[in-house]
């Protein structure tokens, strides 16, 4: 992972994790890093969604670094990692759920079938974050996964 670094001139880094409309604008033109929360978890969506925030900041002169979280659960195989998911997710998690003040709130005003337990488990298996499930191999190789690659118009 490259390191934020602010151009030309020393200052702080400034990063900002709006994700609304206005926020992703606010941080194309005034911020060096922005923090967003991934709204799919297929590569291409992922890609888009980044590319989206690169586009705009070339529009205002700038480029941008955009950074996300992720979470880790890795077993031996990806069978045991997934039924530690499932554990500390489904058996053990008391009382933990996606609210009205959650980043994903608006997902949860009309939810789908299915959509608001699967924003629930996300949550608690790691805020929301990228999911990296598997061996050790595997979680590697997903993570080597970069929308930095992606190509920009």
């Amino acid at each position: 992972m490259a390191a934020a670094e602010a151009d030309p001139e020393p200052y702080p880094v400034v990063m900002n994790a709006g994700g609304s409309e206005k926020g992703r604008h606010f941080a194309t033109k005034f911020c060096d890093v922005a923090f967003v929360a991934v709204q799919s978890h297929d590569p291409d969506s992922i890609r888009a969604q980044v590319n989206k925030y690169r586009t705009l900041a070339r529009e205002h002169g700038r480029d941008i670094q955009v950074w996300t979280n992720a979470y880790i659960v890795q077993g031996e195989t990806e069978a045991d990692a997934r039924k530690f998911f499932d554990h500390y997710v489904h058996e053990r998690a008391t009382g933990s759920r996606p609210t009205t003040s959650s980043p994903c709130s608006d997902q949860l005003a009309d939810p789908a079938a299915g959509v608001e337990q699967q924003l629930k488990a996300h949550f608690i298996a790691g805020w929301g974050g990228f999911p990296l499930v598997g061996t050790k191999e595997q979680v590697v190789d997903v993570s080597a996964f970069s929308p930095r690659s992606a190509s920009t118009a």
